[in-house]
């Protein structure tokens, strides 16, 4: 039992360090960014997952159940795949989906070994080995890094349906607004209250004078 009470404790402390730092640090140098921008460094958090695959090296990790072991480490695998893919295709239309694929499964993935790690009997944290700083330091970080990107992606989402501007550009906010001076702040292209009538028509003004400015352009020719 003394076992199961340290290791809870220990998860737990690191969800509650690890929220800190999301929270204070890194939350607030890619909230403001385009959402590749800000996605591609929590992406590159995750492609060192493979170290899951530790739970099947005997002497590393200790008599782990074999259904645990396998589902996290091949799970930890699969999701350093979908997060290469999303890298690859995080400013191409396709990374979108990418992205979200990589997220729901990585999420899961961890969500469904901290399960088998409740409800399995046989298992106990001594088992882990030199692996137990994986599911009580590594884990929770991943955890918070999930959570940034769902909300990174839902608040993509809500503006893609609104259509203030496309996600998938290489241009960040602040480098939109730079563009169209006579928007009233930069306020108005990142904030999440609902499109007012005013930022609608300046969207509509520039997509109409980079379309004029291509068909006087041909017409010169």
């Amino acid at each position: 039992m003394a076992e199961f009470i340290i290791f809870g404790i220990s998860v737990a402390l690191s969800f509650a360090a690890w929220g800190a730092v999301c929270y204070r640090y890194i939350w607030p140098l890619i909230r403001s960014r385009s959402l590749p921008d800000a996605a591609a460094p929590l992406l590159y958090i995750n492609v060192f997952r493979f170290v899951g695959a530790s739970f099947l090296v005997p002497g590393v990790a200790g008599s782990l159940p074999r259904s645990f072991a396998v589902a996290s480490a091949f799970g930890d695998l699969f999701a350093v795949i979908l997060a290469w893919v999303a890298l690859m295709l995080l400013r191409k239309r396709a990374g979108y989906a990418a992205l979200w694929i990589f997220n729901l499964w990585g999420a899961a993935d961890l969500l469904f070994a901290f399960y088998k790690g409740l409800f399995d009997a046989n298992f106990f944290p001594s088992a882990l080995g030199a692996t137990f700083y994986i599911p009580t330091v590594y884990v929770p970080f991943l955890l918070c890094v999930h959570l940034m990107l769902f909300v990174l992606l839902l608040r993509a989402s809500r503006r893609r349906r609104l259509s203030l501007y496309p996600i998938w550009r290489d241009q960040s906010p602040r480098e939109l607004q730079g563009a169209a001076p006579f928007l009233t702040s930069p306020a108005s292209v990142t904030t999440e209250c609902p499109a007012s009538l005013i930022i609608s028509t300046n969207i509509i003004r520039i997509r109409a004078s980079s379309f004029m400015r291509r068909t006087e352009a041909g017409t010169d020719r």
